[in-house]
């Protein structure tokens, strides 16, 4: 891993309570004890902050159900437009 990627994973891990249940809900697993949700959302989660992150928006009632799941960490959320399509902003 190359300093760029360290950087770039810690900025994740800064969300980590939040990509954790995020990933579940993408991946509904069932041992999650020794996941680590900003490795299995890498290529998901775009350009991550310490205050934001970008997903791709999902179906209409998974959208939905992201949105809640930014509520219950405290979270803003909603749809931006991204180059050449939409992102779902979520921020602090």
């Amino acid at each position: 891993m190359d300093f760029t990627e360290y950087i770039e994973k810690q900025k994740k891990n800064s969300h980590k309570d939040i990509l954790s249940d995020i990933c579940l809900l993408l991946h509904n697993c069932a041992e999650c004890k020794e996941c680590n949700p900003s490795d299995i959302l890498y290529r998901d989660v775009q350009k991550a902050t310490q205050s934001c992150f970008y997903l791709e928006p999902y179906d209409s009632k998974t959208n939905i159900k992201l949105l809640d799941i930014a509520k219950k960490h405290n979270y803003h959320a909603g749809f931006v437009n991204w180059k050449d399509g939409m992102m779902i902003k979520f921020w602090r």
